[in-house]
């Protein structure tokens, strides 16, 4: 769903940086997480405070990301994933939580919807924060109390 050449003019060293500095610079209010299989990291997810404009970020997380590498799919990792972030922004202070989601991508939304997530009826034409690609986008939340 993301043009390959986007994914080409991407930069390991570059995202490397910005992961080192988002780490180190996370406050109190940032969740990041990573799920592993023997040893072998086989996804994350990051949230922090919502930067949506409608949204007051001391009472809304935003669900920054949440990816899973193919192998892990289907085996209940990304449950587990999801599960430990939004309780952790719930053990933090979080009423709900909020993501943007690619329209086009039914795996996903399938995956949100199953799991108590619902569209919001906020949408943007783009996907992304740092990469912008342009891709109807829809907002999906869920209470966390």
């Amino acid at each position: 769903m993301i043009p390959q050449e986007i994914l080409d003019g991407l930069s390991v060293e570059a995202r490397a940086a910005r992961w080192e500095e988002a780490l180190t610079a996370g406050g109190p209010r940032e969740v990041n997480l990573v799920a592993e299989d023997g040893g072998r990291i086989v996804g994350f997810a990051s949230a922090g405070p919502s930067s949506d404009e409608d949204e007051d970020p001391g009472t809304t997380a935003l669900l920054h990301a949440i990816y899973l590498d193919g192998s892990a799919w289907g085996h209940g990792v990304g449950t587990a994933l999801l599960e430990a972030v939004t309780r952790r922004l719930r053990e933090i202070g979080y009423e709900q939580a909020a993501l943007w989601v690619i329209e086009a991508n039914e795996r996903a939304r399938r995956f949100y919807g199953a799991r108590g997530w619902t569209a919001d009826g906020k949408s943007t034409e783009c996907f992304g924060m740092d990469v912008r690609v342009d891709a109807p986008t829809l907002r999906y939340r869920r209470a966390l109390g």
